[in-house]
């Protein structure tokens, strides 16, 4: 049975509007969009509609308020799509890129971290380690993901961290649904200290090296688990 059609709304309405101009180049990025009185003359509509499809765009990451300039064109990009476009993309293509993610976030953290960053991977393995197998095993996947959190934080790339931590929670958490506690603990174990060990020595060749190692063991883990239920793509947290 065809869904009910959904009522637009007058905000859908001009939120759609903007959006439209600022794809379309009404607006270049940069510039500054018309005032309010403007704005609502051109779409024929009140000021609180318009604010609360500004505030939409603004979240959205294509409309950026600056002090004492008004509201600028950031993007053309509406960046909450973009992110809708990934989080239907396959299982498979999350993996490939939190591989490519996890070498680079080694490889950065041997190059930049600091003594802070060290007393926190040491004290987040510690914990990892600690963490005993066992069926339902929620405490060690949230210890590995906390490591491996703290390793994109000494990477010191703030873009980097953000996108690493949409993926490793993601990918992290499906394959502790399908992987058994045990295999994912004991073999890792000193994959991970060598890992430590390459970035306290700030060996990015071996960090990157032992990261990729990891990587494969978890996947090559998996898929001997996954045949049966290979985990569905789920949306990214945030």
């Amino acid at each position: 049975m065809p869904a009910p059609i959904r009522r637009t709304s007058l905000v859908d309405s001009v939120l759609e509007a903007l959006r439209e101009a600022i794809v379309d180049g009404t607006w270049a990025v940069g510039e500054k969009i018309p005032i309010e009185a403007e704005l609502c003359a051109i779409f024929g509509t009140g000021r609180n509609t318009l604010r609360e499809a500004i505030k939409v765009l603004i979240h959205a990451g294509m409309l950026e308020v600056r002090q004492g300039h008004g509201t600028i064109v950031r993007s053309r990009e509406d960046s909450s799509a973009v992110l809708r476009r990934i989080e239907m993309a396959g299982w498979s293509d999350h993996v490939e890129l939190l591989a490519l993610l996890e070498a680079e976030v080694a490889r950065c953290a041997a190059e930049r971290r600091t003594d802070a960053d060290l007393k926190q991977l040491d004290a987040s393995l510690r914990k990892r380690n600690a963490a005993a197998p066992a069926p339902g095993h929620a405490k060690f996947t949230a210890d590995d993901l906390a490591f491996h959190l703290a390793l994109a934080r000494a990477s010191h790339n703030v873009a980097l961290e953000e996108l690493y931590g949409l993926f490793a929670r993601s990918v992290r958490t499906q394959l502790a649904e399908h992987v058994s506690a045990v295999e994912a603990h004991a073999p890792a174990e000193a994959l991970h200290r060598a890992l430590v060990d390459a970035v306290r020595a700030q060996d990015s060749k071996a960090a990157v090296k032992v990261a990729k190692a990891i990587t494969t063991m978890m996947l090559t883990t998996a898929s001997g688990e996954s045949t049966r239920t290979r985990p569905a793509a789920r949306r990214l947290s945030r």
